[in-house]
């Protein structure tokens, strides 16, 4: 999305370039084995792995808003967390993450609404992706497996606000679906390897 639309023919518009691009840490011969070319794209802290569970986060700045404190410019902020669980077995637990919508923000090219957009990743894995100021969806579910139900989850959100006015989160919330008394035995863990030093990240 770094180009504009090109809506009219003949039109060059798609050849106006929106900043500097790049990708993922090493394209092609991306890092993370474990989760696959998908999983991650060029945003600095996903080039670092600062996604990725056992992340060196001790000397962050910490905020008890997280990202809905947001940013006052444009730009990115990365922000990490750990969530212990401890289900109860033998029921199927729905998690999810919630946004809301908000208009705080100074009038801009979207006609007031903010723009900006944020990733979501459960230990490692990227859950989602929310458009603030396109939508439609605002709720984004997990699954067991990928969510550590029994035990501790590394869970990190990207804020990128896309004007100078800024952007912050109305709400982020995790909530919990149905509780439904289930006959499936113990779900298995999908592999969670951890962050490590990134050769040429930048």
């Amino acid at each position: 999305m770094g180009l504009d639309e090109n809506g009219a023919a003949g039109s060059s518009e798609m050849k106006d370039p929106r900043g500097k691009l790049t990708s993922n840490l090493h394209g092609e011969d991306f890092e993370d084995k474990t989760r696959g070319p998908l999983n991650e794209g060029g945003l600095y802290a996903e080039r670092q792995g600062y996604h990725l569970p056992s992340a060196p986060t001790s000397n962050w700045s910490t905020s008890s808003l997280g990202p809905m404190s947001g940013l006052q410019k444009a730009g990115v902020n990365f922000y990490a967390t750990t969530i212990d669980l401890e289900m109860p077995v033998g029921y199927d637990i729905p998690i999810s993450f919630s946004f809301s919508n908000t208009t705080t923000a100074a009038v801009n090219m979207t006609g007031g609404i903010p723009a900006y957009r944020c990733q979501i990743y459960v230990n490692g894995y990227q859950f989602g992706k929310y458009v603030h100021n396109i939508g439609p969806q605002d709720v984004f579910p997990g699954l067991e497996g990928i969510w550590n139900y029994h035990g501790s989850n590394y869970v990190a959100v990207s804020l990128w606000s896309l004007e100078a006015a800024g952007a912050a989160v109305g709400n982020l919330s995790l909530v919990a679906g149905p509780v439904l008394q289930s006959g499936y035995g113990p779900i298995e863990l999908s592999p969670m390897t951890g962050w490590s030093p990134r050769a040429g990240a930048y």
